[in-house]
C-alpha cells in the first residue's frame, strides 16, 4: 500500500512536471513563430533597402559619368578657347579714342 502510495505520488509528479513542460514547449513555439515573423518583416526591409540603395548606386555612377563628360567638353572648350587665342592675329588696341571728349 505504501509503495502503491509512493509510486502514485511519483506519477502525479511526473505528469505535472509533463504538464509545465509542455506548457513551456507551446510558448517558446509561439515566440519561435514570432521571431520567424520579425525576421520574414526584417528581410522584406531588407530587401527595400538594397533595392534603394542599387538604384541610389546607379544614380550615383549616371550622375558620375555625366560629370566626367561634362568635365570634358569644359577641357574641350578651354583647349579651343585657347587654340583660338593662339591663333586669331593680334590686332593693336586704337590709342585715339576718348572718353573725356564727349563725341559719339
Amino acid at each position: 500500500e505504501r509503495d502503491k502510495d509512493s509510486l502514485q505520488l511519483q506519477v502525479t509528479v511526473l505528469e505535472d512536471q509533463i504538464e509545465a513542460q509542455s506548457r513551456r514547449i507551446v510558448q517558446l513555439e509561439d515566440e519561435l513563430e514570432h521571431k520567424e515573423n520579425e525576421c520574414a518583416s526584417l528581410e522584406v526591409s531588407m530587401q527595400r533597402e538594397r533595392s534603394l540603395r542599387s538604384g541610389a548606386d546607379m544614380r550615383a555612377g549616371q550622375l558620375k559619368t555625366e560629370l566626367a563628360g561634362v568635365r570634358l567638353k569644359c577641357a574641350r572648350l578651354e583647349r579651343d578657347l585657347t587654340e583660338y587665342r593662339n591663333t586669331t592675329p593680334k590686332l593693336p588696341r586704337p590709342t585715339n579714342l576718348s572718353t573725356s571728349s564727349g563725341q559719339i
